[in-house]
């Protein structure tokens, strides 16, 4: 990995970096607890590897933009590109307390062996929590203007108040997580110079150890933008930036897909040299939205110039409205911009690299570089107290050895991807019952602990659905008569099943005992 650019320090404010690490599969992902993900600002250090102890990364650096018009049509945005409008922690009414610094100052990560010891073990005489769930932030202070609802955790007497000598523990799918919360509005907007939103963010990546090769290279994200001001917004556009540095910086190409809402990099050359680099078989990286089919896909270049890195609000808010910084729309061939031989398009070089007829850099013979591209949401109204979820994945492949045939077989990854988060994953939603939205359901079930076979009992047709504790669906109904008997042909084990109805919703810890 080798970087070379010049950065305005006095336009950076850095706050102290706590390095926490997500590795339970075949990636390391490393997080600073700043805006710009990945990313050591402080060292420059790049921060998502792969293979994991390889010392090859794919992505150098990444972060959210997130812009929005309120109903004045007046421009709001906050962004990361390698200096940041984010900080660390909730909304808040007082960001400099010793609660908000202490209690923010860092990423929470989280495993499954953590929760499954808690679970096991927390009725225990002289039990004491590990500092992982004690610390998760279930609550908000909300004497000082923090939501009161935090982090996703499993309630179990519903009570509302995050207490792991309760029984209480983080929620999360997959064997290792880590939570990051930003604000826009604890610190000037340095990087975009845009006005501030009062978005509050919360970043949940995932990875599970699976033997499934495509998912254990895969990092999930669930994203979650609450509206916790009282400013309306009539358009809010969200995008996911990165800049793909596989292995060595100066020779990548870009790619995008419409069918998959995906982007990605890959090398433009069969090998590389050097520390930090391919020696062969350079793999392909790719950013998907999972849940929102996306908007568009963007490429920029390093540098200046219309196609460049952006510098203000209105650069943002075109780009991830697929348009140039002087408000050209992006157009199909040649480089998008003033060599293109078509129309507008929203999505740059949307081929496959081996289809000769298609667009891509293989076809248009460009030369190779520092690529950064961005893959944006379709806009949507952003009122007060509104939360918005988008579920990613990132994703890589390596098993075509070969640098293009690697581009095309990410595809497929992807594919593959969108099943398993199809069928196996709780789609963009929280499982805690602790939840100001909801109101609660009557629900018995018994018997409980049970051989697998149980009865849920309501007075309302409900929908159900059963998890595992890596967040993974077991069994689901949907328009179940009041009294459903459900056969588990599972483990013995705890499972969490939450029963919905309307807006109402009930959660019981199930015990498996064979």
């Amino acid at each position: 990995m080798f970087k070379t650019f010049t950065i305005l320090f006095s336009l950076i404010t850095f706050q102290s970096l706590a390095q926490v690490v997500l590795e339970a599969n075949n990636t390391r992902a490393t997080f600073y607890g700043e805006g710009s993900l990945f990313l050591d600002s402080t060292n420059f250090g790049t921060g998502y590897e792969f293979p994991k102890d390889s010392s090859t990364s794919v992505i150098y650096s990444a972060g959210i933009w997130v812009a929005a018009l309120d109903q004045d049509s007046s421009l709001h945005a906050a962004i990361s590109l390698f200096s940041s409008d984010w900080s660390k922690g909730p909304i808040s009414d007082d960001y400099n307390s010793s609660y908000y610094i202490s209690t923010f100052t860092q990423p929470f990560k989280i495993t499954r062996d953590q929760v499954n010891y808690h679970v096991a073990n927390y009725t225990a005489a002289g039990y004491i929590p590990d500092p992982a769930i004690a610390n998760w932030p279930g609550n908000g202070n909300t004497s000082e203007g923090v939501a009161a609802q935090l982090a996703p955790y499993v309630d179990v007497n519903n009570d509302q108040i995050y207490d792991p000598m309760d029984g209480d523990h983080p929620y999360f799918q997959g064997d290792e997580a880590v939570l990051i919360i930003f604000n826009d509005e604890a610190n000037p907007h340095l990087a975009s110079g845009g006005e501030k939103i009062g978005v509050e963010m919360h970043l949940l990546f995932y990875q599970f150890q699976d033997a499934d090769q495509d998912v254990n290279n895969t990092t999930f994200l669930n994203a979650k933008l609450f509206n916790r001001r009282d400013t309306n917004y009539i358009a809010i556009h969200f995008g996911f930036w990165t800049d793909f540095d596989i292995g060595l910086a100066q020779n990548d190409f870009v790619g995008s897909d419409s069918l998959r809402s995906m982007v990605y990099g890959y090398n433009g050359t069969s090998s590389e040299g050097g520390p930090g680099t391919f020696a062969s078989n350079p793999p392909a990286c790719g950013i998907k939205f999972l849940n929102h089919q996306a908007n568009g896909a963007l490429y920029h270049n390093i540098g200046g110039g219309t196609t460049g890195d952006p510098n203000n609000a209105g650069d943002y808010y075109n780009y991830l409205n697929n348009k140039w910084q002087n408000g050209q729309p992006t157009m199909y061939g040649g480089n998008g911009f003033n060599t293109s031989t078509g129309g507008p398009t929203n999505w740059m070089f949307g081929s496959m690299p081996n289809d000769t007829t298609g667009w891509s850099e293989v076809t248009e013979m460009n030369p190779v570089g520092d690529r950064r591209m961005l893959l944006s949401s379709s806009e949507q109204v952003f009122n007060a107290g509104d939360e918005i979820c988008f579920d990613m994945a990132l994703l890589v492949n390596n098993e075509a050895n070969d640098y293009i045939g690697n581009a095309v077989a990410l595809y497929g990854t992807a594919d593959n991807i969108q099943s398993f988060y199809d069928n196996s994953i709780q789609q963009c939603s929280q499982i805690f019952l602790s939840n100001e939205k909801y109101e609660d359901l009557d629900v018995k079930v018994y018997p409980n602990p049970n051989q697998g076979i149980f009865t849920i009992q309501s007075s309302e047709i409900f929908d159900y659905v059963i998890y595992n504790l890596k967040g993974q669906i077991i069994q689901q109904g949907k328009n179940m008569v009041q009294n459903t008997l459900i056969n588990l042909d599972i483990e013995s084990g705890i499972y969490i099943l939450q029963v919905t109805s309307g807006n109402k919703v009930k959660q019981h810890k199930i015990q498996i005992i064979k």
